[in-house]
């Protein structure tokens, strides 16, 4: 939460740069990968209606925990997130995947909902059944900028592949991690109709989601500089991210919409009238930034 006077620097955003490329002492000599599956939710003969999000939840989480101990949880417009825990390599976390996902799809049958996983709901005009401070705040700075962060919100799911830095050099990692993004995207694009005006026809584009994703603010989701040092690529790229929003400075108190361009390194330099930013300003903005 924000302070009255300056206590961050550009070198404390660059150690926490340095930190995320720092192998984690004690860590499992093994690779770790956790998967993240999201899925819109679509009620059997309405597939136009939003669902009510305690019935989902209740439906989901209703059964108890999930056999291969996977978390559920719900993004803005209901869609589904089911997140494995961290798994010793790729086949086991399919595998508990599979089986949580089966119990998910189970539960929410029984109740006549399906899961639909693709990467665009280009059917369902956008709309949050998800309210809280967070996303209040992130859908009225993206409505400043058009209608792509309201469907990025509500109308959009992913598969996403988490690993760990892992052994060897970070740097070429982190170039081989971004040279595979184009093929992936290619592999898994499933979202051919556009969305808005005009949606359900093919658009031109494979993956509509990623077109939308670019759309919203491309300081937060286009990718880094892959090439030279690593670290000082994402340090630049979190200073020169816009502030999404500033958290009030009380427990209980709204956040606040940033919705002019307002790039963090600014915040550090100049400030803000509702204060300067801290730590935990910095590790908060990290979770706005989807490149």
């Amino acid at each position: 939460m924000p302070c009255d006077q300056r206590t961050l620097t550009a070198p404390d955003v660059h150690a926490l740069a340095a930190a995320c490329f720092r192998p984690i002492e004690g860590a499992p000599a093994t690779e770790r990968v956790g998967l993240e599956l999201e899925w819109h939710t679509i009620a059997a003969g309405h597939p136009d209606e939003r669902l009510d999000l305690a019935a989902l939840r209740a439906a989901a989480t209703g059964g108890g925990a999930l056999p291969a101990g996977g978390r559920v949880s719900f993004e803005p417009g209901g869609q589904l997130e089911l997140d494995t825990v961290p798994h010793p390599g790729l086949d086991a976390a399919c595998t508990a995947a599979v089986a949580d996902a089966a119990e998910l799809s189970r539960r929410l049958a029984d109740v006549g909902v399906g899961l639909v996983a693709v990467g665009l709901d280009a059917a369902r005009p956008p709309r949050r059944v998800l309210h809280s401070d967070r996303y209040d705040a992130m859908e009225a700075a993206f409505d400043a900028k058009g209608p792509h962060g309201r469907r990025m919100m509500c109308n959009t799911a992913a598969l996403q592949v988490n690993v760990d830095l892992g052994p060897g050099d970070p740097a070429r990692r982190w170039r081989r991690v971004h040279a595979l993004g184009p093929t992936l995207v290619a592999c898994f694009a499933n979202s051919p109709f556009g969305a808005g005006p005009g949606g359900g026809r093919p658009s031109g584009w494979v993956a509509n989601r990623l077109a939308t994703w670019w759309s919203i603010d491309p300081s937060r989701t286009t990718a880094p500089d892959a090439g030279g040092d690593p670290v000082d690529a994402w340090a630049r790229y979190v200073l020169a991210a816009n502030v999404l929003l500033i958290r009030g400075r009380t427990a209980g108190a709204p956040a606040t919409a940033v919705r002019s361009p307002f790039p963090f390194a600014r915040w550090l330099e100049q400030g803000h009238e509702l204060g300067w930013p801290t730590a935990d300003d910095l590790a908060y903005h990290l979770t706005t930034l989807f490149p």
